[in-house]
């Protein structure tokens, strides 16, 4: 939804200019976070594809679903890495350790 809304005020601005856009974003998605400051914050797309970070403080319909959405995300992102650490960065859990194991079962 942050995204469709983002792809749809660019368009209807005939481009992307981001105070411009997101002050309109805060207000349709009913965003409280940046309220105390006056100027809207800019905007990481690089860290922040899915704008979790921008629009978890919003209010708007499904906005529910949003946030078990960034859950999933985080989740996932948490079991890759604990993965990662237990396979290649403690080596515990190799490929080679698994075959060596069930080569005695």
């Amino acid at each position: 939804m942050p995204s469709l809304i983002i792809n749809l005020l660019t368009n209807s601005e005939g481009g992307f200019e981001s105070k411009k856009i997101f002050k309109k974003f805060d207000k349709i998605l009913r965003c409280d976070g940046n309220k105390n400051n006056s100027q809207p914050q800019d905007v990481d797309f690089e860290n922040d594809p899915f704008l979790f970070s921008r629009a978890a403080n919003c209010t708007f319909p499904g906005s529910a679903v949003f946030q078990l959405m960034k859950l999933h995300s985080e989740t996932i992102e948490r079991v890759n890495e604990y993965f990662h650490n237990i396979t290649i960065k403690n080596a515990w859990l190799t490929d080679y350790n698994l075959r060596s194991v069930f080569k005695y079962l």
